[in-house]
């Protein structure tokens, strides 16, 4: 069995297919209770207030329209996050991100007064 993602590319829309074996990325609020999405490795996940953004945080006041975005680097081998100008900045691990910031397993994310950890891909046991 194997988790299928999607892999945009110029408008066209593949399926990426990984090994069963891996567990995919997540983002889960602070109490680890709920699971606010999946991150697949291929494609951004935008986070923020409006309507079209991958992970909508629409209750939060201090939350950007279009606050983050979340991609994968290849060359790291890990996702990183990315500020798009919001008017109340990201933080990961109480650092106020400038630029691109690398997320490494249980990296907490706090964007306005939400708070996300961050669980990096892995391989099932």
């Amino acid at each position: 069995m194997s988790v299928q993602t999607p892999l945009e590319t110029d408008r066209i829309v593949e399926t990426q297919v990984l090994p069963s074996r891996i567990v995919p990325a997540q983002l889960r609020s602070v109490d680890g209770d709920q699971l606010m999405v999946t991150l697949p490795l291929h494609t951004a996940t935008s986070i923020g207030r409006a309507p079209d953004v991958g992970l909508r945080l629409g209750e939060d006041p201090y939350v950007s329209a279009h606050h983050a975005v979340i991609t994968w680097d290849p060359k790291l081998q890990t996702h990183v996050i990315t500020d798009t100008n919001s008017r109340n900045g990201t933080h990961v691990d109480d650092v106020l991100v400038t630029g691109s910031v690398r997320l490494t397993n249980g990296s907490s994310i706090r964007l306005g007064l939400t708070e996300l950890v961050y669980s990096a891909p892995r391989e099932r046991r």
